[in-house]
């Protein structure tokens, strides 16, 4: 069973891991954000902002209203404005986490995705968040490190052990 506790425990993690993704970014200019550097894949902007705006449209699912649109990169001039709205989008989810009960995990949810309606246990919403938010964190962490910036070890056991 999936506790309240265990949602907190890997949104600190996921909190904690984009920081440093986000430290390994600092300095980029406006040109490299908008580089591919894996061939065939989206640009640094391209993919942070798709992740802001992965959880900040759960966020708004989860509070009962269904976005029809992702957020456009084009809003995100710089490495600065996309770490504004990361900061935002992901405390307003934290504070959601943290009003949650045991009870509040199992209920199902209702929301709209491209014009279907799909009904998902809380619990499932929010270990997709996660994950979606490690892939694309990855993602990342591969480009930037292809541009000589890795974040380093990113291991949610590192984490545990305390060793960032």
């Amino acid at each position: 069973m999936v506790t309240v506790a265990y949602v907190q425990t890997l949104f600190e993690y996921h909190k904690k891991a984009d920081q440093r993704i986000f430290a390994a970014a600092e300095g980029l200019t406006d040109a490299q954000l908008d580089q591919r550097p894996i061939a065939a894949h989206s640009s640094l902007r391209e993919t942070f902002v798709h992740s802001i705006s992965a959880t900040w449209m759960w966020h708004n699912r989860l509070s009962g209203v269904s976005p029809t649109a992702m957020l456009d990169p084009a809003e995100f001039p710089s490495l600065q404005s996309i770490r504004v709205r990361w900061l935002a989008e992901t405390a307003a989810l934290q504070q959601f986490i943290d009003r949650l009960s045991a009870a509040d995990i199992e209920k199902p949810v209702t929301y709209v995705r491209r014009g279907t309606s799909y009904t998902t246990l809380l619990w499932q919403i929010l270990m997709h968040v996660d994950h979606h938010s490690t892939q694309h964190r990855s993602e990342l962490a591969a480009m930037l490190t292809v541009l000589g910036r890795s974040p380093g070890e990113l291991d949610i056991i590192s984490h545990f052990r305390g060793e960032w």
